[in-house]
């Protein structure tokens, strides 16, 4: 599986123009059913509401849906899919609901307020990347123990505690795929013996903030909001408890200026 960015979790965006409230409900889906269940969540929650418009991007099937819910023709969900779009995040779905505040915003009105809306959901949500993790481990001679947790930690991997018995047992996790010039390593230093053997495979979503190896989970600075620490969690599964000990972490870029830009539509009212 290739690595690929959504969010964790839900956020909220709001946006307000001549008395008219748009809310925008973001959160992560994986499927369609989990996507459309938000949807009628967040309508059962907003049954009073003008309209509660929608749209969503899935990997599976490279889904793509919208709806402009009784609005002018691509006035609302196609401009807030296209954010969705320009983020390059997927697995998730947003809803807009708009309060109507009596007075029409034409059709640049409504452009602008359905995006900006989907924007500020974005803008506030954690964005994670999921990556595909490996577990493994090797037994080998104390001779060899030193040179082999060497050759594992120049990898990129993450090294758990060794095991000492009569051998030593190291165990470890990287990106899976990319383990087969290590396992070549280990195999030309134990002359063929090393046998390696995969522990567990498993989804990590690491939210990447920071290019460097963590050690737990950071409380952050004093007022620091909650999506700018780096946090490790586990998505499918939960694995060992070395996980805990740390992950690579790599650089992880905001979207606000891009989601800024996006598009915004006129001034045409009615």
């Amino acid at each position: 599986m290739e690595d690929y960015r959504t969010i964790r979790g839900t956020a909220t965006g709001e946006y307000e123009e001549k008395k008219s409230r748009f809310i925008a409900q973001l959160s992560f889906a994986d499927s369609e059913e989990k996507a459309v269940a938000f949807l009628e969540q967040v309508r059962a929650a907003n049954r009073t509401a003008r309209h509660n418009v929608y749209a969503y991007r899935l990997r599976e099937g490279n889904r793509e849906r919208y709806s402009d819910d009784g609005e002018p023709a691509k006035t609302a969900g196609t401009p807030a899919l296209e954010v969705l779009q320009h983020s390059g995040l997927t697995d998730l779905v947003v809803v807009i609901t708009r309060y109507f505040g009596g007075v029409l915003l034409g059709t640049g009105g409504l452009v602008r307020a359905y995006t900006t809306a989907t924007a500020r959901a974005l803008e506030a949500a954690e964005v994670v990347t999921v990556r595909s993790v490996v577990e493994l481990e090797v037994t080998v001679d104390y001779s060899l123990y030193e040179r082999a947790a060497l050759l594992i930690q120049a990898a990129g991997a993450k090294l758990a505690d060794p095991q000492f018995t009569d051998r030593v047992t190291l165990r470890w996790q990287m990106p899976e795929g990319t383990e087969p010039p290590l396992l070549e390593q280990l195999r030309e230093l134990t002359r063929g013996a090393a046998q390696v053997a995969a522990v567990l495979r498993s989804v990590l979503t690491c939210k990447l903030t920071a290019c460097c190896y963590d050690t737990g989970f950071p409380a952050g600075k004093s007022g620091e909001r909650q999506q700018d620490r780096e946090i490790l969690f586990v998505l499918r599964q939960i694995l060992s408890p070395f996980d805990r000990a740390g992950v690579l972490y790599l650089p992880q870029t905001r979207h606000g200026d891009r989601l800024r830009r996006a598009r915004g539509g006129g001034e045409n009212r009615k």
